[in-house]
């Protein structure tokens, strides 16, 4: 009878414990997930989003900082032109600046030769077919963008190892696919605006 009443005692607490600890709501983190499997996505009350604000804020610029803004921009043209060395035959060493009277500077140094082009970012036409997608067909082997210049606007100029080798009435240059180019169009627009005191994403 002994043995008999503590089974019974053993199995009324097991059971009890069951009970009230499948009615609590689960406070842990679940497994983890392995490492052949997706994750899936994360919800917003599974994220903490302090972080991603500090970090925006970090790095966000004044309005009033159209220099700052504008180079900001250009960050993604000096990726692209980064992939793109030795895979487009013309694009070298290349270097995206954007100096204090806001000219757009892109250094290429090719081949023995230091190339310099040189153009005001407000001079640039963003409208009327002002920005041209030149497409990977052939007789071209990678895409293409030219950005043509203001009527009445000083002209692009072209430097050769310092010296003035010509002026242009566009910027062209191109990129090693569209991928760039789909990352790049945007942000130079972005800046075009910029320069041009409308808003970032101004049609």
């Amino acid at each position: 009878m002994k043995k008999l009443f503590c089974l019974l005692f053993f199995a009324s607490i097991l059971y009890a414990c069951n009970e009230e600890s499948s009615n609590q709501p689960t406070t842990s983190a679940p497994e983890s997930t392995p490492a052949s499997s997706e994750p899936s996505a994360a919800t917003p009350s599974e994220t903490t989003a302090t972080p991603s604000l500090e970090s925006m804020r970090s790095s966000a610029l004044q309005e009033s900082d159209t220099l700052g803004r504008i180079r900001q921009s250009f960050i993604a043209l000096q990726e692209e032109f980064d992939k793109s060395k030795g895979i487009v035959p013309d694009v070298g060493d290349v270097t995206v600046t954007v100096d204090e009277k806001l000219n757009l500077r892109i250094e290429n140094k090719l081949d023995g030769h230091t190339y310099l082009t040189v153009v005001k970012v407000a001079d640039l036409q963003r409208k009327n077919n002002g920005i041209l997608l030149l497409p990977d067909f052939a007789p071209r082997k990678h895409p293409g963008l030219k950005i043509k210049v203001k009527p009445g606007r000083p002209k692009v100029q072209i430097y050769k190892d310092g010296k003035l080798d010509k002026e242009m009435e566009y910027i062209e240059f191109s990129l090693k696919d569209r991928v760039s180019m789909e990352k790049v169009v945007p942000a130079i627009v972005q800046a075009m605006n910029v320069a041009n005191g409308l808003p970032e994403r101004s049609n």
